[in-house]
């Protein structure tokens, strides 16, 4: 995960942090890549910190049933 921090121009005091999940799914016997995808969201939050850890959660709960649907889809073509 890529994080990008910036403050707002918008809300004095509001920062944003934008999460993004680069996923490479590989085989493990032989490393051949079956999937890949980005997935990237952004957060704000009056704490840098919150905002980066919201992104973070936001970009991890995006991925997980895009992960699970390219694995399933895998494993249904074998």
């Amino acid at each position: 995960i890529v994080l990008d921090n910036f403050s707002s121009k918008t809300t004095d005091g509001l920062y944003w942090s934008t999460a993004t999940a680069n996923v490479n799914l590989k085989e493990a016997k032989n490393g051949n890549i079956i999937a890949t995808f980005s997935e990237s969201q952004r957060t704000g939050s009056f704490r840098p910190e919150e905002a980066q850890r919201q992104s973070q959660i936001a970009a991890g709960k995006v991925c997980a049933p895009i992960v699970k649907e390219k694995l399933l889809n895998y494993i249904n073509k074998k």
